[in-house]
């Protein structure tokens, strides 16, 4: 995904606005900031000779961190240039440590923002999802989970080096296929509160650490290339009641095909919601995603939550549910793997930026899989958890 042509597009854009203005005299100036996030948990998981969680220890510390590094200088006609980059430092859930997982260089004025280089796209950007107390934990894609993941490749559990390619280790609603590959977002203006959201992706399989020189190749097996996201939200007040709402579309082309004929080109929508009133604030959101395979394999996602703030202190309670339709590894009728989720949660801010917080979760997956398939796979496709957490956030 590497093209000098949206680099240049954008820098000759920029040109046209600018003109011949120069930067003021403080030059670009350098922001840092970051998180560091760190819980201890205690897990009541099934750990049976079939159960994924087998051999495994009932408690665990995990941390997430980020730092932060922003350019950013403002012209003489008001033109603001930047760039952003986020260095992972602990790897958490997704395994990122080490790396820059964003980096872009952004342009904004009058007519938007655009932003070019590894980031999100504009469906993450703009969503509402159900809210949530403890910072990085939650429910929804979580940056820590810290029960034994039994997802993709591992549920049902003991499959032989992943006998199916169906699962879920938790509730997705963020619109996100395209991740942070290299692509560029466009935002307009917001006008009576509606902003809209435009991405291009070339090469999903073009990210930090996964690309080379030139441009990609377009013939890749089951990859998902030149994505598209169309998004929109809406921010506003009804009354008393603070009101933000979302909603996105993604859809790419499938570079190419298995022999059997397993893939498909993907699209996937998403929708989310956020209602604040005297410190309580109700959120929820949905996806939809075909997966970009042929047959049944779609994946369906919800969640819901309600927060409540009082001075310091915001208590929280979400759900949400997955379904990953499957199709029968053995034998047997189609159906769908399924996950439901609960999370109590509390935080108590001792300071700006400095946070307690703590929770209470339980998770319960359920195989799709029928007795027969199980049973030939040697696994149990049905795990419970139930988890104590306790922890503290940073923020600078």
């Amino acid at each position: 995904m590497k093209k000098i042509l949206y680099g240049t597009t954008a820098l000759v854009a920029a040109g046209m606005f600018v003109g011949a203005s120069q930067a003021d005299a403080a030059g670009v100036k350098l922001n840092l900031g970051g998180y560091f996030t760190g819980y201890g948990a205690y897990v009541d998981q099934d750990d049976g000779a079939t159960d994924a969680a087998v051999g495994h220890r009932d408690h665990t510390f995990d941390t997430d961190a980020e730092i932060y590094f922003q350019g950013e200088t403002t012209l003489e006609n008001g033109i603001t240039v930047g760039a952003f980059m986020a260095l992972e430092t602990t790897d958490g859930f997704e395994g990122d440590s080490g790396r820059f997982d964003e980096r872009y260089i952004y342009i904004e004025g009058g007519w938007g923002l655009l932003e070019f280089g590894e980031n999100h796209g504009a469906a993450v950007q703009m969503a509402y999802v159900a809210p949530g107390a403890a910072p990085n934990a939650g429910l929804n894609s979580p940056d820590m989970l810290f029960h034994t993941d039994v997802g993709p490749g591992r549920f049902p559990v003991n499959l032989n080096a992943g006998t199916t390619i169906n699962g879920i280790s938790t509730a997705r609603t963020w619109n996100n296929f395209a991740d942070d590959s290299q692509k560029l977002n466009y935002f307009t203006p917001r006008i009576s509160g509606i902003q809209l959201g435009l991405s291009y992706t070339p090469d999903t399989g073009n990210v930090v650490g996964n690309s080379a020189p030139g441009v990609e190749f377009d013939t890749t097996i089951g990859q998902q290339s030149q994505v598209w996201e169309m998004s929109a939200n809406y921010v506003g007040k009804v009354q008393d009641v603070d009101v933000g709402v979302s909603w996105s579309y993604l859809t790419s082309d499938l570079e190419a095909n298995s022999a059997a004929g397993g893939f498909e080109d993907r699209d996937a929508f998403s929708f989310g919601a956020n209602l604040g009133w005297n410190g309580f604030t109700l959120g929820g959101s949905y996806l939809t995603d075909d997966t970009g395979t042929s047959g049944n394999a779609d994946f369906n996602s919800f969640d819901i939550g309600l927060q409540y703030d009082m001075d310091a202190w915001s208590f929280s309670f979400a759900y949400a549910n997955a379904e990953q339709e499957l199709v029968q590894t053995i034998g047997g009728a189609n159906d769908e793997d399924t996950l439901d989720s609960f999370e109590l949660a509390a935080s108590y801010a001792l300071a700006a930026g400095v946070t307690l917080a703590g929770g209470i979760q339980y998770w319960e997956y359920e195989s799709g899989q029928d007795g027969v398939t199980q049973a030939a796979l040697a696994g149990n496709g049905n795990h419970d958890a139930t988890v104590f957490f306790i922890g503290s956030s940073l923020e600078f």
